[in-house]
């Protein structure tokens, strides 16, 4: 099965709004909560959230459970490189990329 891992993280897109992505990162978990908070620290607290498993892999409701609710996934983590190159130093820790050796 795939869990959500402390320091990583995990982004969702809105079912209303494709190119909308939320970013989470994990700071916290047990066994049944993680304990989340936004990447870009839009939202000022961390958020605790109920983990269930769907198909072999863990998912939570950052928003809340309703019909278009944004579903964030374990299998579904982000990975910092820069999109040019490939390359992980050219990406800061918000996902834009900086200075190095392809610019």
């Amino acid at each position: 099965m795939t869990k959500f891992e402390v320091g990583r993280r995990y982004y969702c897109r809105l079912v209303t709004d494709y190119d909308t992505v939320l970013v989470y990162r994990v700071v916290k978990r047990t066994e049944r909560f993680i304990t989340v908070e936004r990447a870009d620290e839009s939202e000022p607290e961390p958020k605790r959230l109920g983990v269930r498993t769907f198909e072999g892999v863990e998912v939570c409701n950052p928003w809340g459970r309703y019909s278009m609710a944004p579903v964030l996934r374990a299998d579904r983590e982000q990975v910092l490189v820069c999109p040019y190159c490939g390359d992980p130093d050219g990406v800061d820790s918000t996902g834009l990329t900086r200075p190095h050796s392809c610019s």
